[in-house]
């Protein structure tokens, strides 16, 4: 990478009224968020290549491991924070599949000044974690798994989850999936406030647990002792 650059080889602009919210990269480009869809570039020309919009929507995007395949999850309140998925191809935009699926919403979502929740100022979990062919849904907080295929939503394995263990991150990287839990000997309340209590006062095990992408099983694991709950998230390190 140079350390400066001597000049501007081009310049995109939003289309006006446009707001651009983050960008994305993707193999030969890159995607542009802008709030209610999709916009994809190439990144050589700076021509763009394709957009996918739904005008008066939220839309969250996330885009597979392999950079081949992108999510896009749309939404509106009257139809109760039910999304509407769109499955892309990347490179040309093509229509892969869409679905309709259930996402939770953060407790602190804004307010419009009516009392009702602002649509513009939602923290959504737009899309779960994807994996290069799936999209991976924790089933309760006991870190039980669900992986469904990304073009249809169908159930392709579940993996069972321990009940003494409360899931805190969770993470694709290449053809691993990697799952951060905290575990204790009788964790069996499904209070979030006795579990956090419990945690605290508990001696407690973090584990680490590394699992094949394509099939759900485990791969490797890493595990600790300590009297507090493992916080720590799965990242990614390296250039």
């Amino acid at each position: 990478m140079p350390a400066s650059a001597e000049e501007v080889a081009w310049v995109w602009e939003a289309p006006e009224g446009v707001a651009v919210h983050d960008v994305h990269p993707v193999p030969g480009g890159a995607l542009v968020d802008v709030g209610d869809g999709v916009i994809a570039l190439d990144t050589v020309t700076g021509e763009e290549r394709w957009r996918y919009r739904r005008p008066g929507r939220v839309a969250r995007f996330g885009v597979a491991p392999d950079g081949q395949t992108v999510v896009l999850s749309c939404f509106t309140a009257e139809r109760g924070f039910q999304t509407r998925r769109f499955v892309l191809d990347a490179r040309s935009g093509r229509l892969l599949g869409e679905y309709d699926v259930t996402v939770g919403v953060y407790q602190d979502a804004g307010e419009d000044g009516r009392g009702e929740q602002d649509l513009g100022s939602l923290h959504i979990r737009g899309v779960e974690t994807l994996t290069s062919g799936a999209r991976v849904v924790a089933d309760g907080e006991r870190g039980a798994l669900s992986a469904r295929d990304l073009a249809d939503n169908s159930l392709l394995r579940t993996r069972e989850g321990d009940p003494r263990c409360v899931e805190h991150s969770r993470t694709a990287l290449g053809d691993l999936l990697f799952q951060a839990v905290t575990c204790a000997d009788e964790l069996e309340t499904d209070s979030p406030t006795e579990r956090t209590e419990y945690l605290d006062s508990a001696e407690a095990e973090t584990r680490v647990v590394a699992l094949d992408a394509r099939t759900g099983e485990e791969v490797w694991r890493r595990s600790w002792r300590t009297r507090t709950p493992g916080w720590e998230e799965v990242r990614r390190y390296g250039t």
